[in-house]
């Protein structure tokens, strides 16, 4: 199923902007309506709807790449998610990634920011069509949102290793699954953790980008930011700060429909901040 044309988004102006408010009023993807990331999401829809739209803006471009991403995770859970679907899927994309997969092929389609909002229509479709649109693609780049969430929350489990939602997302013995189990062990051993009242840890994810898929292997990149503030149950101090900005490739398996990762490969980080890299 392909997206629609420029025209052809304009032709039918009226009925897209009924259904996007439709979707903006669902509590389950909208939780602050007046944060940046959906007031970003509405210039993209209004730049693309009509040429007089207007573009001004205060944001810098790493925060734009940070609230792209954002609305691009909750819009998968809704389209992937169980419910009536819509009559409009919208996805966007910035303008290296169109080029790449070749999907915006017209001169004059607007974009905001560098960013295309493409819209496909699915209001005369069947529900096997309806289907195929939730690609593997859709589903790998949901996978690894909810597979760095199931490595953060083991973090922030220690000193405890648990290990049962971990198993949803990595190939059991395989070299990522025990080199996580390593790290978290390790870590644990030491006492330190970062579930201390206050503690600051957090990550996002910048981009993800699927670079291959063949029969039920899968190739993704990703880059990400780690920000780790270990609090030493025995010292009773922070030991270590890790910040990094990684970019990480994942080697991917389908096993019985389901993903999992194989392996990775993190290179040295991007990041400059002091206090990198020490070894646990």
């Amino acid at each position: 199923m392909e997206y629609m044309t420029i025209g052809e988004v304009r032709a039918n102006a009226g009925e897209i902007r009924v259904w996007f408010e439709t979707l903006m009023a669902k509590p389950s993807l909208v939780t602050k309506k007046g944060a940046h990331q959906w007031q970003f999401f509405r210039k993209c829809l209004d730049c693309t709807l009509g040429p007089s739209a207007n573009q001004s803006h205060n944001w810098p471009a790493q925060k734009i790449v940070h609230y792209k991403f954002e609305v691009e995770k909750k819009l998968r859970s809704i389209y992937t998610g169980a419910g009536a679907p819509l009559p409009f899927v919208f996805r966007i994309f910035s303008e290296r990634e169109a080029l790449s997969l070749q999907i915006v092929l017209d001169e004059t389609y607007p974009k905001f920011c560098g960013y295309f909002l493409l819209i496909r229509d699915r209001r005369d479709v069947t529900d096997d069509e309806i289907n195929k649109t939730i690609s593997d693609r859709d589903q790998i780049e949901k996978f690894i949102v909810d597979c760095v969430d199931a490595e953060f929350d083991a973090y922030l489990a220690l000193p405890a290793v648990k290990k049962e939602s971990l198993a949803k997302f990595f190939l059991l013995n395989g070299p990522a699954y025990n080199d996580l189990i390593n790290t978290l062990t390790l870590t644990g051993a030491r006492s330190w953790i970062l579930n201390n009242p206050g503690n600051p840890s957090t990550r996002q994810i910048f981009n993800i980008r699927i670079n291959e898929i063949e029969n039920d292997a899968a190739i993704v990149k990703s880059t990400q930011h780690w920000y780790f503030r270990y609090w030493s149950l025995i010292e009773k101090k922070y030991p270590l700060i890790f910040r990094e900005t990684i970019r990480i490739t994942y080697f991917l398996k389908k096993i019985d429909g389901s993903w999992f990762i194989e392996n990775h490969i993190q290179p040295k980080s991007i990041s400059s901040t002091p206090h990198r890299n020490k070894k646990l």
